[in-house]
Order: C-alpha cells, then structure tokens, then sequence
C-alpha cells in the first residue's frame, strides 16, 4: 500500500518564534495550540509501506523514525524546503485513496498523536481545500489576463 506523506514546519512569524522547537507540554495550551494555519508543507511524497500495518503503533513510529532519519542524516530530496526535521515539525500520514490523515508532532523524544478527527487535521484539510480552489482561481484570472 502507498502511504502519502507531508512535512510541516512553522512559518516564519513573529507568533510562531517563540513555538519552534518546543516539545507540545511546553507550549503554553499543550497540544491545543498546534494549529494548522502557522504551518506550511516543504514536502511531500509516498512510501511503500507492504509491510507496514498503519493500525499498529509499533510500524507507525518506525515509519516516523524513518522518516525522521532520512530528513536528519541523508541528503535530501531537491525539492525539500525546509530545515533538517525537528521538535514541533509535523508529519502527516495518509494512506493513498483512503481519506484518512493523521499528524504527528515531532517532540524531543517521540511524537505526539494528532488523530483523523483533529482539530488540527480538520483545519489542514480545510487549508489544503482552500488552497487548490486559490490556486485554481489564479489559473482562472491568468487565462483572462491573457485574454485582455
């Protein structure tokens, strides 16, 4: 089965200066304060994950160190905007065709579950959403600025 993945980092803002690299149970809600709209993706991609149980928490954190690893130690793909993989990174897992997301905050030791039914998750679906109708709009007012 092919697993689609993103990576989010925190934008660069003034209100999140004082988020990146902290683990959740330091910020001052918790986890509540995760939210969608300070992050931005800088990749994504699918793994094979055959062997992979995505219901198994023991394969999801090797999936997660994995990923974790590849975006710390190898070079990486030419197309990653971001900094190596940190505390308050998210990756996100979405099993292809399924409709199902869930994130993961990076923390310093392990990560934090962020489920399908999210807060989070449901604000990042709405960005993506919101996202591709802004991109699909400005391919719209290009080929009429085209036309004039």
């Amino acid at each position: 089965m092919k697993v689609k993945y993103e990576i989010l980092q925190l934008k660069d803002s003034e209100e999140n200066r004082y988020k990146r690299f902290f683990d959740s149970k330091d910020l001052p809600n918790g986890i509540d304060d995760v939210k969608a709209e300070n992050y931005r993706k800088v990749y994504e991609n699918e793994i094979d994950t055959e062997a992979v149980d995505l219901n198994d928490k023991t394969a999801i954190l090797n999936t997660l160190e994995s990923l974790f690893t590849e975006f710390n130690t190898k070079e990486k793909p030419h197309d990653y905007v971001g900094h190596s993989l940190s505390v308050s990174d998210i990756i996100i897992l979405s099993p292809k065709d399924s409709g199902i997301s869930r994130g993961y905050y990076c923390e310093g030791i392990g990560f934090t579950t962020l489920s399908e039914n999210s807060l989070f998750i449901n604000e990042w679906k709405n960005n993506k959403i919101r996202e591709n109708s802004n991109e699909v709009d400005k391919l719209q007012l290009d080929e009429i600025e085209k036309d004039i």
